[in-house]
């Protein structure tokens, strides 16, 4: 198996996308690995999925080239460079698409690319992917799958009574749903008579609210309400004092906090990476439609875990 990566040149591969690469090279050597694999089977069953991979191609472009190839060679996966054909002008990157799916590199000739695997990207990204459609190379496209593959999932009010009283099925409802990573929920959903009903499989990461007490490492500090209006704004009293702005910017502030406390804290580190190896659902307050910090927590729980992941997978290349 021969795998073309390519993606977008400002786009940074995270953990989890370049976890992807460790499931499809080794996904024995490390659960989630694993478990990732088969997600990855069930959306593209056409993909040539065999391991381990013998090479990969890219085009050697800053961002996701760069971030694919230095994951793959640190996997102990042979790498191979495509370079630009800037003497082409415009025409460069189309020519060098075409030449890197069929393996041609000036007069040497290496085996053609039996799959594509494409990050999100650009205009550059969009015409590898459709060079490979054209040629009957498989593609599995990563920003067609984007949902399937978030880092968590939106339960609604109809999953409370799972929650609160089946943890088998509580699993098995996990993995057969978009998102790899922990159950979102509100606690609302979750009140019988009144009263939170919190099972031991639930970590509740809000303020003090509700008779609730308030997660001493995870919970937002920066409290946020709407603005009003049509706006989709909020005011959140942020480290600077309250602000109006969208959503995304103050779930910005929350995750510059969280970034700062796990480099200060190793405990926040080791509970995050908990978070998505047991498999916990995750209790705020928020709808299962608007922006929740919580998003961020179990963004950042998978992206610990696809780190160990993928340090177990770099060790079983070294042997």
């Amino acid at each position: 198996m021969r795998i073309l990566g390519c993606g977008g040149r400002k786009r940074r591969l995270g953990p989890l996308d370049l976890a992807i690469l460790a499931a499809i090279h080794r996904p024995a050597a490390h659960p989630f690995l694993s478990g990732l694999r088969r997600r990855l089977e069930a959306l593209q069953p056409a993909w040539p999925w065999s391991e381990p991979i013998e090479a990969v191609y890219h085009g050697g472009a800053p961002g996701a080239d760069s971030d694919f190839g230095a994951c793959a060679a640190q996997l102990g996966i042979p790498v191979e460079r495509f370079p630009y054909k800037s003497e082409l002008g415009k025409a460069g990157g189309p020519a060098r698409n075409a030449e890197m799916l069929v393996g041609l590199r000036g007069e040497e000739r290496l085996p053609p690319a039996t799959g594509v695997l494409a990050y999100p990207g650009g205009s550059g990204t969009a015409d590898m992917v459709r060079r490979a459609h054209g040629s009957g190379v498989p593609v599995l496209d990563l920003a067609e799958h984007a949902s399937a593959l978030e880092p968590y999932q939106r339960w609604q009010k109809e999953d409370a009574w799972l929650v609160r009283s089946d943890r088998r099925r509580c699993l098995e409802v996990q993995a057969g749903r978009p998102g790899v990573g922990p159950p979102i929920v509100s606690g609302h959903w979750l009140k019988v008579s009144g009263t939170v009903v919190l099972p031991a499989w639930a970590l509740y990461v809000g303020r003090d609210a509700h008779g609730l007490r308030g997660h001493p490492r995870l919970h937002n500090p920066f409290p946020i309400k709407p603005a009003g209006g049509d706006s989709g704004e909020v005011i959140i009293h942020g480290p600077h004092g309250p602000e109006r702005c969208s959503a995304e910017r103050a779930l910005g502030y929350f995750r510059q906090h969280l970034t700062i406390r796990c480099h200060k804290d190793p405990r926040t580190r080791v509970e995050l990476e908990a978070i998505a190896t047991q498999r916990r659902i995750l209790v705020c307050w928020c709808g299962w439609s608007k922006p929740c910090h919580a998003c961020i927590v179990a963004e950042f729980a998978v992206g610990y875990l696809a780190i160990a992941a993928l340090t177990a997978a770099c060790r079983a290349a070294q042997g």
